[in-house]
């Protein structure tokens, strides 16, 4: 039985393939490359980046196993939270979140990022952010999340002089949901 020694600097020797297995290289009797576990890691590995990644999305990760909001899957963590804790001199509560002010995810300049309280409150700035790019007012209008039109928040009142902010969809898309479901509820008939 052939033996080699472990790839990944320990100095061990790693036993041989039992069967074939293209995806890793292993060819039955061969020597494997490295023991199970002792794979490369962080800059000894062969896709290793410097450490500094970016999403898909456009968001910009950087290596740091240590921290607390590190990744599960090679202990990365988001750019603009270690920009903020930086500035700021502690780690970020549990609700607290980053806001890019250009809406560039890519962008952590400490001039570009907000810590605000939570979701809702990011939640709010982006949608008032839609409105803008949009034309409108934030103070006055409201993009409806169903027909994807913007329209004056009044038009998002359930009933006469009540306005709801939290309501999402405009009263003719909230009519037109109600009517289609009482026509479902024809076409099924009782339960």
């Amino acid at each position: 039985m052939m033996s080699g020694m472990c790839e990944c600097g320990c100095g061990n020797q790693t036993a041989a393939a039992k069967r074939n297995d293209p995806r890793y290289g292993h060819v039955k009797g061969k020597p494997l490359k490295f023991i199970r576990f002792h794979s490369r890691k962080g800059s000894k590995h062969q896709s290793w980046s410097g450490g500094r990644i970016i999403t898909q999305s456009g968001r910009v990760m950087i290596s740091a196993p240590w921290h607390p909001r590190a990744s599960s899957n090679g202990g990365y963590v988001f750019e603009h939270i270690l920009v903020v804790e930086s500035v700021i001199g502690r780690k970020l509560k549990i609700k607290e979140q980053v806001h890019h002010l250009d809406g560039n995810p890519g962008n952590n300049a400490k001039s570009n990022l907000a810590l605000l309280e939570g979701q809702s409150l990011h939640n709010v700035i982006h949608a008032r952010m839609r409105v803008v790019k949009h034309g409108g007012k934030p103070s006055a209008n409201k993009i409806c999340c169903t027909c994807r039109i913007m329209k004056t928040k009044q038009d998002f009142c359930l009933q006469k002089g009540t306005w709801d902010a939290r309501t999402p969809v405009c009263r003719k898309c909230t009519s037109k949901r109600k009517q289609q479901r009482k026509e479902r509820r024809r076409e099924n008939g009782p339960h």
